[in-house]
């Protein structure tokens, strides 16, 4: 007589199992889940950097509309100084006066000057 522990194995499926196919597909399923996971971190991170990118872009523009448009008014208010100081040196000489003397005009040369280095500086290295 057959015990019970015999009688329920001998009515189970008496099928060979493939462990090695099962082996691979387990495999291949955890090389899929390992590569989708590295792959899903570098996309996050190529966006995140992408963002990044487009974030200092927008704020380079912003700062090179500022430079262009303080580089204009520089250029125009340089120009007046340049002017104002020909006229003062000008009308020193009728009166016969250094025009060092005259309030303001030592103090607005040197920025005549700083004005003219930074026009010289913006136009060799940014505006190339």
């Amino acid at each position: 007589m057959k015990s019970r522990l015999e009688k329920v194995y001998s009515k189970l499926p008496n099928q060979k199992v493939n462990l090695k196919k099962q082996k691979v597909e387990l495999n291949l399923a955890f090389d899929l889940a390992s590569l989708g996971s590295t792959t899903d971190v570098l996309i996050k991170n190529i966006n995140e950097s992408l963002f990044e990118i487009e974030t200092y872009k927008i704020e380079i523009d912003q700062v090179t509309n500022e430079l262009k448009s303080d580089f204009s008014d520089l250029l125009s208010k340089a120009k007046e100084l340049e002017d104002t100081l020909v006229k003062t040196e000008d009308l020193a000489k009728e009166l016969g006066v250094e025009a060092g003397q005259i309030n303001n005009f030592e103090n607005s040369l040197d920025i005549y000057d700083e004005a003219v280095a930074i026009i010289e500086m913006v136009q060799q290295q940014i505006l190339k």
